[in-house]
Formats: structure tokens, sequence, C-alpha cells
């Protein structure tokens, strides 16, 4: 099965940065972002 492998990533908006060391998602698997109103979770 396919999987999305995530290494040394960064995104930067404004002040904030975001920065992922290594993630792996597998395929099969259910995932979510969460976070308040606002705070960019579809963009």
């Amino acid at each position: 099965m396919t999987s999305y492998v995530l290494d040394n990533v960064r995104c930067t908006v404004g002040t904030f940065t975001l920065s992922i060391d290594d993630c792996t998602l597998e395929a099969g698997n259910v995932y979510s972002v969460v976070g308040p109103n606002g705070s960019g979770k579809s963009s």
C-alpha cells in the first residue's frame, strides 16, 4: 500500500513556523487535523 513520507518539512506564515522533522502517513489509516476556528486547518 502507498504511504506518504514527510522529511524536514518547514512552512512559515507570518511569524509562525511549522516544522516537521519526519512523519509517515500510512494507507488504510484515518488522520485528522484539529485546532480552533480560523487557525488555517483547511489552507
